[in-house]
């Protein structure tokens, strides 16, 4: 994979990733949620949520083949042809 392509790559996935998490709605949804708690349990919670996110994200990232087939009905993990 030339740079070129790897820079290509990055730039897609990222811009999938921030399209999943959507930091734009979930920043203020939390800064709203969280308005009642002292700095350090926004703190507490803010690591909590960042890591239940991480976990919902490297589960997708590990399964989601498997997942994906599993609603599917394919035997295959590759992507449904049209």
């Amino acid at each position: 994979m030339n740079p070129q392509q790897l820079i290509s790559f990055f730039l897609g996935a990222l811009a999938s990733l921030l399209a999943i998490v959507n930091p734009a709605i979930a920043i203020p949804i939390f800064v709203a949620l969280s308005a009642n708690l002292k700095p350090i349990e926004r703190a507490r919670q803010a690591l909590r949520v960042a890591m239940n996110v991480a976990i919902i994200l490297l589960a997708v990232l590990l399964f989601g083949s498997l997942i994906r087939c599993s609603f599917f009905m394919r035997g295959t993990a590759s992507v449904p042809s049209d």
